[in-house]
């Protein structure tokens, strides 16, 4: 893919929008124009994933977004509950996908205020298939009056340094 910023356009500003709104960074029209709100999730993306904040889409950010050549065959995907989502059962269901058969390990850190506090599951995915990791909310989030940011990561078999998917997010806890 090309290297993609502000003013850019066509079928690949599409994927790279298409992306953005998969992991829960863009809320606009997936329109094929990189304009303002993409340049923002791009930026939003760019902070979470501790990458400099430039506003350009190049082989770091589609690597991580899972698009174009960076996407590996027999990848982790992961799909994060939408963005501002209430949360009301205190489970943070986070969907797997693989192109093949592996055991993968989730762990999502929630943050509101200054806690930041883990949980984590591990589940196995089948090949071509998807697996729900069902992570409870730490009860100490779950009376939580402001919105709750998650970083979700997974991690293959022996693999602990280098998760082969992350996301971020967030929600509000809805206490009725």
């Amino acid at each position: 893919m090309a290297t993609l910023q502000e003013g850019s356009q066509g079928d690949e500003v599409k994927v790279l929008q298409e992306a953005l709104v998969a992991q829960g960074y863009y809320v606009g029209s997936v329109d094929g124009v990189f304009g303002i709100k993409t340049g923002v999730a791009l930026g939003y993306f760019q902070s979470c994933n501790n990458l400099a904040i430039d506003g350009v889409a190049g082989p770091q950010v589609f690597e991580l977004l899972g698009i174009g050549s960076g996407a590996q065959p027999g990848s982790v995907e992961m799909t994060l509950p939408a963005a501002d989502a209430r949360i009301s059962n205190f489970v943070y269901d986070v969907e797997v996908n693989a192109s093949t058969e592996t055991d993968v390990r989730v762990v999502v850190w929630f943050q509101t205020g200054g806690e930041q506090i883990h949980a984590e599951e591990s589940v196995h995915v089948p090949a071509n298939g998807n697996a729900t990791a069902s992570i409870e909310i730490p009860e100490s989030l779950r009376d939580a009056e402001a919105e709750v940011h998650t970083t979700a990561l997974a991690f293959l078999p022996g693999q602990n340094e280098h998760p082969a998917d992350q996301k971020a997010s967030h929600f509000w806890v809805d206490k009725i």
